[in-house]
Parts: structure tokens; sequence; C-alpha cells
């Protein structure tokens, strides 16, 4: 019996010394991550800053006043917010757990069409999450590893979303003429997406207040010229009423002649256009039956885009690059249908004051003298 009660004392011991132990262990941790992400830096940049779209990697709440909560996985629920930001640089937020504030930076470096981004998050662990994970390893590495999947997650969003793209091409189609409302705009591929949501915006804005009847997918009008880095636009939708503007207004009215079009439909984020552009010339350019038509607008239709789904894997874009037709050889038919080559046959030779000769008498023999 009394061995018994030495046992269960130390037992008791042990766990207050444990205890003691994991109480006196510091719940601070300094995360530091290094890794690529499949998209331009400023496309990078101009994501993650925006807290709404973090639900696509990891556990988030949108709460008030710009604060949101953050959920890691056995370890517990971090609020965050903006600090500051460096355009396309680096971004600051605050974290604020356990009634202790802390941070997270990120920091973005161009690396080809992709992007190197440094991760760094300094926080806490309260009591509890010391206890439960104290056998997982230290603070470090329990956040860490925590933080090592959310990364995952944001790597492959960003390969499914941005670095895939499709291209199909249609052929050749005829468009009929039509009037439309536009905004001049300037952007790079890269920033389009920004560029035509705030250009949506006002002329979306005018025609309701306006009363104004348009079709509600959004054309981009270019000069039918290679693209270069700086797009130079018109941001428009096609008008099914005829109406005035007075020539001072930043909104424009432009008609496009009926016209033949190649027809070509991109899926994906607009970086992939410049891509996708060569790939559609080329093909424009090595085509016997049409000739690309520099005089004619080049237009592109938002079909799906960012203004009705914000995830670039669904975002169905249609370039349309004015051609014409090349007139194609007549074609002779035989007796059943199968086409024949026209032979060339040398003319015969007219002396002056003589009857042209027929084939059929050039075929017939000369009489025979008896």
């Amino acid at each position: 019996m009394k061995i018994l009660k030495y046992f269960l004392l130390l037992v008791i011991l042990l766990c207050i010394s444990l205890v003691v132990f994991v109480l006196t262990q510091s719940g601070n941790f300094k995360i530091t991550k290094s890794f690529e992400l499949d998209a331009p830096q400023p496309i990078v940049y101009q994501y993650i800053q925006d807290l709404n779209n973090w639900n696509d990697w990891i556990e988030t709440e949108n709460n008030t006043n710009g604060i949101y909560s953050i959920t890691l996985p056995n370890i517990g629920v971090y609020q965050i917010r903006k600090e500051y930001e460096k355009p396309f640089d680096s971004i600051s937020q605050d974290i604020l757990y356990d009634n202790k504030l802390s941070n997270i930076v990120w920091r973005f470096s161009p690396k080809g069409q992709k992007t190197k981004v440094e991760f760094f998050f300094e926080g806490t662990i309260d009591l509890k999450t010391k206890i439960l994970t104290f056998f997982s390893g230290s603070p470090d590495q329990v956040v860490g590893q925590a933080i090592d999947n959310n990364i995952n997650a944001l790597i492959v969003f960003f390969i499914k979303q941005y670095r895939e793209y499709d291209l199909g091409t249609t052929g050749s189609t005829t468009k009929e003429a039509f009037h439309y409302i536009y905004l001049n705009g300037s952007s790079s591929y890269t920033d389009v997406k920004t560029t035509i949501e705030a250009l949506n915006i006002q002329l979306t804005d005018f025609c309701s207040s306006n009363s104004i009847k348009v079709d509600s997918t959004p054309l981009l009008i270019f000069d039918n010229n290679p693209l270069t880095d700086n797009l130079e636009f018109q941001y428009g939708f096609r008008l099914r009423d005829s109406i005035f503007l007075n020539e001072e207004e930043n909104f424009k009215l432009g008609s496009l002649e009926a016209n033949t079009y190649f027809e070509s439909t991109i899926t994906g984020y607009y970086s992939h256009l410049p891509k996708a552009l060569r790939e559609i010339r080329t093909i424009v350019s090595k085509s016997e039956v049409f000739t690309n038509n520099p005089a004619q607008k080049m237009m592109i239709e938002l079909n799906q885009s960012s203004l009705n789904n914000r995830l670039p894997s669904t975002w169905k874009t249609t370039v349309l690059i004015p051609i014409t037709l090349n007139k194609q050889p007549s074609v002779v038919y035989d007796s059943i249908r199968r086409p024949r080559v026209p032979v060339y046959k040398k003319p015969v030779n007219i002396q002056e004051n003589e009857e042209p000769v027929t084939q059929e008498a050039a075929q017939t023999p000369p009489p025979t003298e008896e």
C-alpha cells in the first residue's frame, strides 16, 4: 500500500514539474517562409493586400472596421488588420492574439513571370495551446506546420487560377454593325483587371442614371496592331437605342461597321493575353483562306470576367481580329463532279485577214487529194 502511495505521489510531482516546465517556456514564435507564386508581382501584391481573398487558402471571417479573423487549426483564432502597404513591394499587417500585438510582413520581388514571396509571422500562443501542443514541438514548429499547410494551399490556388489558361479558336465569323458608348482606358496587362473594374463602375452608373439601354457584355476595342505592354483601348457597351451626347462629356459614342473576324476564346487571367494574341496572329498570318485587315478595329468581349466572378480560371474572353476573306480559285467539275484542273493551251497564231481557226477545225485532218 505504501508503494502505491509513493508511486501516486511521484506521478503527481512529475505532473506538477511538467506543468511548471510548460509554464516557464516561451509561447512566442517567429516564422519565416520563402516561396514562389505563379503570377507577376503586381497581381500577387493586389491579391494578398485584399483580405477578402484570403478565404481561398485560409479560414477567414470578415468582422467590422477592417478587422478579420484567421483560424489556424489546433492553434487558435487571430485578429488581423492592415497596418501599412508599399505598392507592389511589401505589406505589413497587425495581429492581435491573447491581448498581445504582433504582425505579419509580406515582401514581393519579381522572378520572371513569377513572384518570390518572403513571409514573416511573429506572435504568441496561449497557455492552453502550449499545453496541448507541448509534445508536438516548440511554438515555432507547431505554428510553422500550420502555416506550411496554408501556404501550400495558396501556391496551389495560384497555379490553378493564374498560371493555367486555355486557348480555343472558332474560325471566321461575321458581326453586324453596331453603335456603342465608351470611356477611354489605359493600362498594363497586369493591372487591366483594376482598370476595367473602375471604368465599368463609371460607365454603368452613367448609363443607369441616364436610362441608357445597353447590352451587358463589356467590350474592349483596340487598333488592330500588335499590342504593347501599355494598352490603349476603349471600354464600352453596345447600345440598344440611339442617343446623343455632349461633345464635352468624357463618355463617347463610337460605331463599328459589319465585318468578318477571326474568333478565339481565352479562358484564364488577362496576363495570358500577350501569349494568346501571338498564337492567334500566327494562325491568321499562315491562313490561305483569309488575311489580317489592319483597317478595322480589334475587339475583345468580356463574356465572363472579374466583374461577375473573381476566380480567373472561370473568365472567358472572346478575341475578334478583323480579317478579309481571300478569293478562292474557281473549280471546274467533270461529268461526275470531280474537280478538274484547267489545262493551259497555247493559242493558235492568226494571220492578218484570216479567219481564226477553231479547236474543232484544228483537230479535223486536211482532205486527201484523189
